[in-house]
């Protein structure tokens, strides 16, 4: 993992996005700076500013495959926080990362690899909870029919890895005190690797647990809601309603 530190972001962003000009020569340098970092750690990357990755647009956003792809994906990136948080985040900078083979069962979104996943909950460095990270109504254009029973058998976690990662979390939400949700991910070789982590109360819960702030159950369906079946279903019936009839 390489840090890049980036302090005009905000002047970028304007002009590029706002004014729609050519972003300034500090940027080509900076740019410079993260290619050389990324033929460091060797390609495909993986890439994400200091707030955000975009992941779900993975193909166009923080995977990279090769250096001519880099400026097009960063903005993909810069774009998208600030479309979400409207100039209320100012990005400070990018993070470059070797990319890590995951145990991938099927992929969804923009081809995003689905892989076993955990989210684990430590406040006063004890474990509060976990849930797995991926589950039914998250899914958006999964690539198998599958899913939901692939789901199912990912969400399992043996008693040694469940012991394994607790003791992970503890020890590194230990070390900076506060409430922080700490994600794991496992890779190909079934070992486990920390991919995330970010405070406690500005995280997702299953609604279904019983740590779960009221406010997120009002806000997000139940995890095991096939949204995406249903989502299908209703532009099914929207294009059968509006369809043009031919004799």
């Amino acid at each position: 993992t390489i840090l890049l530190p980036y302090e005009k972001m905000r002047e970028v962003t304007k002009t590029v996005l706002y004014d729609n000009e050519d972003p300034p020569q500090h940027w080509h340098t900076y740019l410079e700076k993260v290619k050389a970092s990324a033929e460091t750690i060797g390609y495909p990357i993986f890439i994400r500013s200091d707030e955000a990755s975009n992941k779900h647009d993975w193909v166009h956003s923080c995977y990279v495959e090769k250096p001519e792809d880099l400026e097009a994906h960063m903005f993909n990136i810069v774009e998208f926080v600030e479309m979400q948080f409207l100039s209320d985040l100012v990005l400070r900078g990018f993070i470059v990362r070797e990319f890590m083979e995951l145990d991938v069962r099927f992929t969804a979104f923009n081809g995003f690899p689905v892989a076993r996943e955990f989210r684990f909950f430590v406040k006063g460095g004890r474990l509060q909870c976990w849930h797995p990270y991926w589950f039914p109504s998250a899914m958006v254009e999964p690539s198998t029919e599958d899913y939901i029973s692939i789901l199912a058998e990912m969400e399992n976690l043996p008693e040694t890895d469940l012991e394994i990662l607790t003791g992970y979390a503890e020890k590194i939400a230990g070390v900076l005190n506060g409430y922080w949700s700490i994600d794991f991910c496992q890779l190909a070789d079934e070992t486990w690797a920390m991919t995330d982590m970010a405070t406690g109360n500005q995280s997702y819960h299953f609604t279904r647990c019983q740590h779960t702030p009221e406010q997120q159950k009002e806000d997000y369906p139940d995890p095991y809601e096939d949204t995406w079946k249903r989502q299908k279903e209703e532009r099914k019936a929207l294009q059968e309603k509006w369809a043009v009839k031919t004799p």
